[in-house]
């Protein structure tokens, strides 16, 4: 994927005044993308997993705040917060952590990210063997006043394909396939206008039947005996899926499914002990789905059930439903995607490189230090603090390697 600047033209005969006119229609950030071209062309299709939100982290410990997270309701900004734990803040990844009060008033963020609002898939063959080098735009599409997608051929080298989207401020971001080569291709761009919009261009339709794989990080050491909603999705009007604690017994972790007909479904790990949990859910909308649930990645727990006709269009994470325990909740890295399980984040990967190796005691001991906060999982041990533990956790997992 390019990053170039561009200009922006609008349509012939189009005019405005001041600033660029204000529409419902927003894209502000490519989360996902992959272009790819019939296989006859000798080239392959990268496969496509659209992020619906990955999005709940601060870029630095100077802005923690639920504003990060997205929507909240009942959280104030001082919610979200670095690592203190005598005031009950914990992070699992990155430097911020949502620590949400179970004082009896619905407190969540929500994930809105799975509803398509509007949205326009267009598809066209084009034979471009005699087109020469020049930069040729094949496709404008605008809303009125300015572009919003092009698709130009020999750009930003001859033969190469380039769909150049811009956002609502007109900021442009190019995805290029390098030249397919000679006879013809299709080329198909699928887009939707959203706050945290993914677009893609692909051979063949990437959009499958409605699925949802969401995990998130859960601290509940301080959450009492109550049942708490941890996790709620729903498809606008009723609720497909519930992530309960605390139910049936204290400390167990309960997936709830709703089938097409209403009927409950439950699915339950017993209590998994202190420390953070990764709690992971893979959902799909079909009339024999198979479900599943993952806590801190263990074997898949499974149902199958009819789900056919359901789908997704709003998860809330948080004290969904009100629970008033007294206690506390820590939650962190909450994911959702339509086509891969996120799986677990690796344990004590303190500098986020994705691998355990000396690098990550060092983001450890700097932590320790005072210096800064690691970039990725400095608690090893998961037990919800950082300390000089986690440095030993990390040298017998490297150890071990």
């Amino acid at each position: 994927m390019q990053l170039a600047a561009a200009t922006r033209p609008g349509p012939a005969g189009a005019s405005r005044s001041g600033g660029r006119r204000t529409t419902t229609a927003t894209l502000a950030l490519l989360m996902a993308a992959t272009i790819a071209l019939p296989a006859t062309t000798g080239w392959s299709q990268p496969g496509f997993d659209e992020i619906f939100s990955d999005r709940f982290e601060a870029p630095e410990p100077a802005t923690c705040t639920t504003a990060n997270w997205g929507d909240a309701t009942g959280l104030s900004p001082a919610d979200a917060a670095t690592q203190d734990e005598a005031s009950g803040y914990r992070r699992y990844g990155g430097p911020c952590g949502l620590r949400v009060p179970l004082d009896g008033s619905p407190r969540y963020v929500v994930d809105t990210t799975p509803l398509l609002d509007t949205t326009y898939n267009v598809r066209f063959y084009a034979f471009l063997d005699a087109a020469g080098s020049e930069a040729i735009t094949l496709l404008e599409s605008d809303d009125g006043f300015d572009d919003v997608m092009q698709v130009i051929y020999n750009l930003p080298s001859a033969g190469d394909v380039t769909l150049r989207l811009f956002s609502t401020a007109g900021t442009p971001t190019d995805l290029t396939v390098d030249d397919p080569g000679p006879g013809w291709h299709s080329i198909e761009v699928a887009w939707e206008a959203d706050s945290f919009a993914t677009i893609y261009v692909v051979d063949t339709s990437p959009l499958l039947d409605p699925t949802y794989n969401v995990r998130f990080y859960a601290f509940l050491d301080a959450a009492g005996s109550e049942a708490i909603t941890l996790l709620e999705s729903d498809d606008g009007f009723d609720d497909v899926i519930q992530v309960i604690y605390n139910l049936p017994s204290a400390g167990d972790v309960t997936l709830r499914l709703f089938s097409a007909a209403g009927t409950p479904t439950d699915l339950t790990v017993d209590d998994p002990g202190p420390g953070w949990h990764s709690i992971e859910v893979a959902w799909e909308a079909d009339s024999f789905a198979t479900i599943a649930l993952s806590v801190d990645g263990a074997p898949d727990l499974t149902t199958d059930l009819d789900t056919l006709g359901l789908g997704i269009a709003r998860t809330r994470l948080g004290n969904v439903d009100g629970a008033d325990s007294g206690g506390t909740i820590n939650l962190d890295d909450f994911t959702s995607r339509r086509v891969t399980r996120p799986g677990r984040l690796p344990e004590g990967d303190a500098s986020g490189d994705g691998s355990i190796d000396i690098a990550d005691v060092i983001a450890v001991a700097d932590e320790l230090g005072g210096l800064v906060f690691a970039p990725g999982q400095p608690d090893c041990d998961e037990n919800g603090s950082i300390e000089e533990a986690d440095i030993e956790c990390l040298v017998s997992r490297i150890d071990a390697l």
